[in-house]
């Protein structure tokens, strides 16, 4: 694959491995994750909207995102969760585990996380915070998942 300025996830389809560049947003918002434990989140500058997980266009203007990353959080509200009672083998917890749609304080969309609380503790609009991985490599799993905050 060739050298992107921006930086490479790996993957797998089955047995299949691939590689893919994340693109200037999800890139430095990975970056972030890897390096100071924290979540960016890129401004529309046409209707302002600030988009966690980060995109390169805006999805209501259609125009590119602003160059500069703006820190949200720490904290975030639990817009709504499911729990999956049922798990498979690419599921990221051991079944039954709860997963949420976080909005972090001054973004204007959600991220679908980990919740690491007890099922009967987590509710809508509950707040939380994020808990990361000791070991950080700059890839969405530096994410351990949402704590009650």
């Amino acid at each position: 694959m060739a050298e992107s300025k921006f930086g490479v996830m790996k993957g797998h389809i089955g047995d299949a491995p691939y590689n893919w560049t994340t693109g200037r947003t999800a890139g430095r918002l990975l970056e972030e994750f890897r390096d100071n434990q924290r979540f960016v989140g890129f401004k529309c500058p046409s209707c302002g909207k600030v988009y966690v997980p980060a995109k390169d266009i805006c999805g209501e203007c259609f125009i590119e995102l602003s160059e500069e990353a703006l820190e949200v959080g720490p904290e975030g509200e639990v817009l709504s969760y499911t729990v999956v009672r049922e798990a498979n083998p690419e599921s990221p917890a051991e079944a039954p585990y709860a997963l949420g749609m976080v909005k972090m304080d001054g973004a204007d969309t959600s991220i679908v996380a980990l919740l690491l609380a007890d099922e009967k503790d987590i509710a809508v609009g509950m707040r939380v915070k994020p808990r990361w991985n000791q070991e950080r490599v700059g890839h969405m799993n530096d994410l351990e998942g949402f704590t009650p905050a």
